[in-house]
């Protein structure tokens, strides 16, 4: 679908089929709207009842068009769409926007013949009830909007066509531009993720905003977010957060809204920005593009006026975030360029005839303290300063620190150059103190879960094999006798499986490294489970205990599957987490709780008939876990994916490609998924890479692998991306000798292909092995084409793709394009690239 998006978003050609003349019919707004936008491209109207409209030549219909078409337009009433549709298919247009109004209603089951449509035809299809979409960067208006909006860095994708109309007004009179506005409709074919994907690609995009109803393909929309939200920020408005919005959308939709809490266990977990408002919505995304983002949430605040900066602070401390403690060297600094008296904890409070030096100096030491992570500037109108006395000061911090600076501009009817003028200088500027205070802990909020999402997991503590047979017995039977649920023998014998005793155990003895006689904490009673939701499936839950939790407790939620760091997230979400927010004693009491809900995750991740488990209370002493309560319910196994872990939204690590075998020599190797603890031995072994190895992996010479970059190569999203390792794990050696991945699109159908080995591992028949297994496992996901690109002189992986069956095909003199169709693959013998090679004397 990436590549097929490329023509429907971003057309050369584009056909309006319903093309017309007449006055306020929808083949004449649309039309009018692309002619009066300047569309770079051209376009052909099309309707068998005109010659020309607007001086533009017509045509009789689509098949009379004397061009390919990018994009083609349906604007004809309801009962001719699927004619017009048709004719589309048999032109093999690149895409489909249907708008044509009311087509459920006047053509009952309308919907599934044109996604179906399509589908055969592999024609990308956005709509039905679609408000259209506009493309600045080209001057493309096919939407009902009156005129283009201005060029920009943000992506807007809606889900209410209502709401579009109202946003292009509101982002016009806030001198917000945009790279693509797009309303989806009814998603029939484009759904959310491809645009993401699409969009995540695009260069004209700086980050993506959604207004979110509902997400009706979860597991592909958090894999698509989770592949771009660390370099382009996606930030999420979700309607229907209350019961009573979510019953509207239930009820004019065939969507599923979902709780909110959910949506955002969900969000952080694949670094996805929500808001509340509109207002957020786009300051959130000026702030992430035009400013460094904030390591932490501490945020000084000047202000040249007192009740502003008692506010802004007030909110601050309110919403989770908190004033700098100046380092010495901060406050000698700050009084040697103003009055001491200034200084109140981290808020600076300046007086109105401040001059910009003082300012100046203010802002640079408080940038340079590395407590600081953000700096709030409070300005209200002082009619005796320019705006231009402060150029010089702008200009200056802004290129001598990498912190976030956010101004608020106290002057509501300041003239828009004012506000124009902080903006040249890529200060975001907000009217009232708590928005910019606001905008700067989301940005937080994001570093923080993008952190979190490439956090290096600590190891289990020790082996863990759950017996899965045995707990598959459990539940079968109960099933069978047509109970949904378990009685307390049941639960005793299916929790050992999964190491859950409701009889006392003893982590200390499994955490030897802990003294005996070292003080343990005691902590309250706790509760922790699980229940379905319709729309993600399993979801966990942990917090406070006892016979008031529920109505007490606002517990910490999470979607499998878990690691350790996960689940230490999941605690500190919790009132768990910040009844113990301070000290490492604290940090070790919840390592039991952690693993405990590692385990219940593996549980879920294996029995998707597992519908509710609660168990309340758990009492945690001396390194201690007791399980005092708990319920188990079930429900009959209804998913629908045929995949393994079907009922999950994230995938699994997937163990089912753990393969044990042996090289020529008889070295006995394991073949396994990568997994983010592997950090380490992905560096170990890149650091033994000759200059030519690295040279043939990554084009080009590296002298350096950040944690960034290796961390890039251990943390996968298993929907999308595969990298199988070959690891010798002996008692006395543990290495990883070889890796290789595939990349896939958003939908499967082609991946990408790279291999490394180090040096001294080479020429030992692991190149053809580690290839042949991806190409196994390729082909056991369904992915239609492997593709690569291979150096000239890399004739060691040139013969095993030429053994393989790629085809070759040159793409400069020191370049080779290689590409395997594996369904319906033909077998014909390619001419070997290394003769080739010789002949065009390459390198």
């Amino acid at each position: 679908m990436q590549n097929k998006l490329g023509r429907l978003l971003n057309p050369e050609t584009i056909a309006i089929s319903g093309a017309s003349v007449k006055e306020g019919s929808l083949g004449q707004q649309i039309l009018q709207n692309l002619v009066n936008g300047n569309f770079y491209g051209t376009i052909y109207p099309v309707n068998p009842k005109y010659n020309s409209i607007r001086g533009i030549k017509c045509y009789a219909g689509m098949s009379k068009v004397p061009v390919e078409i990018d994009l083609a337009i349906i604007t004809v009433p309801p009962h001719r769409v699927m004619e017009a549709l048709s004719e589309c298919c048999a032109k093999k247009v690149g895409g489909i926007l249907v708008m044509s109004p009311d087509l459920t209603e006047e053509v009952p089951g309308i919907e599934s013949k044109l996604a179906e449509k399509c589908k055969q035809n592999n024609i990308p299809l956005i709509g039905i009830d679609s408000f259209g979409f506009l493309l600045p960067h080209i001057n493309l208006n096919a939407s009902l909007a009156p005129r283009l909006p201005r060029k920009g860095g943000i992506a807007f994708i809606s889900q209410s066509k209502s709401i579009t109309s109202s946003v292009l007004e509101w982002a016009e009179w806030k001198q917000i531009g945009f790279s693509s506005f797009i309303s989806v409709g009814k998603m029939l074919d484009v759904n959310l993720h491809h645009l993401i994907d699409f969009l995540g690609k695009d260069p004209y995009t700086q980050s993506i905003l959604i207004f979110l109803e509902s997400i009706t393909e979860v597991r592909r929309f958090l894999s698509a977010a989770r592949a771009f939200s660390r370099t382009k920020p996606i930030i999420v408005l979700k309607a229907g957060k209350s019961k009573e919005g979510a019953a509207i959308i239930r009820q004019h939709t065939d969507w599923e809204p979902g709780t909110y809490e959910v949506y955002q266990a969900a969000f952080q977990r694949v670094g996805i920005i929500p808001v509340e408002t509109i207002d957020q919505l786009f300051d959130s995304a000026e702030a992430l593009s035009t400013q460094p983002r904030p390591n932490g949430n501490a945020l000084a605040i000047i202000t040249n006026g007192g009740g502003p900066g008692i506010l802004a602070t007030d909110y601050l401390i309110r919403k989770g975030g908190h004033l700098p403690a100046f380092q010495k060297q901060t406050i000698d600094s700050l009084t040697a360029a103003v009055d001491a008296k200034c200084l109140r904890n981290g808020l600076i409070d300046l007086s109105l005839g401040t001059p910009p030096e003082s300012f100046r100096k203010v802002m640079e030491s408080c940038l340079a303290d590395s407590g600081v992570d953000g700096l709030l500037l409070i300005l209200s109108p002082n009619q005796k300063k320019s705006f231009s006395d402060f150029s010089a000061v702008f200009d200056k911090v802004r290129r001598d620190f990498n912190k976030p600076i956010l101004v608020s501009w106290m002057g509501y009817g300041a003239p828009d150059e004012y506000i124009e003028f902080f903006r040249q200088y890529k200060l975001p500027v907000y009217r009232f103190p708590e928005s910019a205070v606001d905008t700067f802990l989301r940005m937080a909020a994001y570093t923080k879960n993008t952190k979190v999402m490439y956090e290096t997991p600590r190891s289990i503590p020790f082996d863990f094999t759950p017996d899965y047979e045995k707990a598959d017995t459990i539940m079968s039977q109960a099933l069978n006798q047509g109970r949904t649920s378990l009685h307390p023998n049941e639960i005793t014998s299916l929790f050992s499986c999964y190491g859950l005793s409701s009889h006392l155990t003893d982590f200390s003895q499994e955490n030897n490294h802990e003294e005996a006689t070292e003080k343990k904490m005691v902590l309250p009673p706790l509760r922790f489970g699980s229940k379905w939701d319709d729309l993600v499936g399993p979801v966990l839950y942990v917090g406070l205990g006892g016979p008031q939790a529920e109505v007490l407790d606002n517990p910490g939620v999470g979607i499998p599957p878990l690691n350790l760091a996960l689940a230490r997230r999941m605690i500190e979400r919790s009132a768990l987490g910040k009844l113990l927010h301070t000290g490492e004693k604290a940090s070790k009491a919840l390592e039991p709780i952690e693993f405990a809900l590692y385990k219940l995750a593996c549980m879920l991740l294996d029995f998707p008939q597992l519908y509710r488990i609660t168990i309340n209370p758990v009492t945690l002493t001396n390194n201690k876990l007791l399980i005092q309560n708990a319920t188990v319910e079930l429900q009959q196994t209804n998913v629908k994916d045929s995949r393994k872990y079907g009922h999950l939204v994230i995938s699994p690590y997937p163990q089912e490609y753990v393969k044990q075998t042996q090289l020529a020599s008889g070295q006995p190797i394991t073949l396994r998924p990568i997994k983010p603890e592997d950090e380490a031995l992905e560096l170990a072994m890149i650091s033994t890479f000759s200059r030519q190895s690295l040279y043939y992996r990554f084009f080009g010479y590296i002298n350096h692998f950040t944690r960034e970059m290796i961390t890039r190569f251990t943390h996968n999203d298993y929907d999308r991306e595969i990298a199988i390792i070959a690891e010798i794990k002996e008692p006395d050696h543990h290495e990883m000798i070889g890796v290789v991945r595939l990349v896939a699109d958003a939908d499967n159908e082609n991946a990408e292909f790279a291999i490394a080995i180090p040096d001294a591992w080479q020429k030992k028949g692991l190149g053809a092995m580690l290839t042949d297994y991806i190409l196994e496992i390729a082909a056991s996901r369904g992915i239609k084409k492997i593709y690569a690109n291979v150096l000239a002189d890399n004739e060691g992986m040139i013969r095993i793709f030429h053994k393989k069956g790629f085809t070759f095909r040159q793409e400069d003199f020191q370049t080779w394009y290689v590409e395997l169709i594996l369904e319906g693959k033909k077998s014909t013998k390619q001419p070997d690239p290394l003769d080739q090679h010789e002949k065009n004397s390459f390198g």
